[in-house]
């Protein structure tokens, strides 16, 4: 395959990626708008954060004191976060659904800046007060998957070296990765990690977040009912 000729935005981004990206968000809102109707839990309110989720206010929730500074801080993810509200105390919220979308062809840290989002600050902090992560990372290009795959990666032999020394580096504490079974951790569901040489499709990426919403749904429902 030839190499693909990426077409720079800004410091970071590029057309493709900011493309990438919208239709992630297109996904998210969508799937909000589906949980507000049809996945109702008494005396919570469903709200997504397009431009960002506070850092702070998962010190708030659960009492912790932190710096002044970090009260204007965000952690902007590139699949907006969606959170569960309770009605007569909105400090108090749990995550449905957030992520990051990545692509990276040869050199770069695209895997590596998702590392601060997932595990520094959700699976610490913003799922803190529950035993589920949704997080989900979209993790294509060929720096990533073996030359000769083409799908969504399904088992690690399809994976390089490169990809599993990076997330060794990123998650030490994971035993294994199954496509299925998200990554072993203490917590009952780990974030979602896919992998796929080509970029993903609006229909790929709506199937897996949509499956995600609906799982945090069942959990949530149980857990605060």
């Amino acid at each position: 395959m030839d190499n693909i000729e990426l077409h720079k935005v800004g410091k970071y981004g590029t057309i493709e990626t900011n493309r990438d990206e919208n239709i992630s968000k297109a996904c998210a809102e969508e799937l909000f708008l589906l949980l507000r109707d049809e996945y109702y839990i008494k005396g919570y309110t469903y709200k997504i954060y397009f431009d960002g989720i506070p850092e702070h206010i998962c010190y708030e929730r659960d009492n912790k004191s932190y710096k002044e500074e970090w009260g204007k801080h965000k952690i902007c993810t590139d699949i907006p976060t969606i959170v569960l509200e309770k009605d007569d105390d909105p400090s108090q919220f749990y995550i449905v659904l957030s992520g990051d979308d990545k692509f990276q062809e040869t050199g770069g840290n695209a895997i590596e800046r998702s590392n601060k989002n997932h595990r520094g600050v959700f699976e610490e902090k913003m799922c803190d007060n529950t035993d589920i992560v949704p997080y989900v990372i979209f993790c294509s290009g060929k720096s990533f998957v073996n030359e000769n795959i083409n799908n969504i990666v399904e088992n690690d032999n399809e994976l390089n070296n490169y990809f599993f020394s990076k997330l060794r580096q990123m998650m030490p504490y994971n035993f294994n990765w199954d496509k299925l079974n998200c990554h072993s951790s203490y917590k009952y569901k780990w974030n979602r990690l896919y992998v796929k040489k080509e970029r993903f499709t609006r229909e790929e990426k709506m199937a897996i977040l949509e499956d995600v919403v609906k799982e945090s749904y069942e959990y949530y429902k149980q857990k605060l009912n």
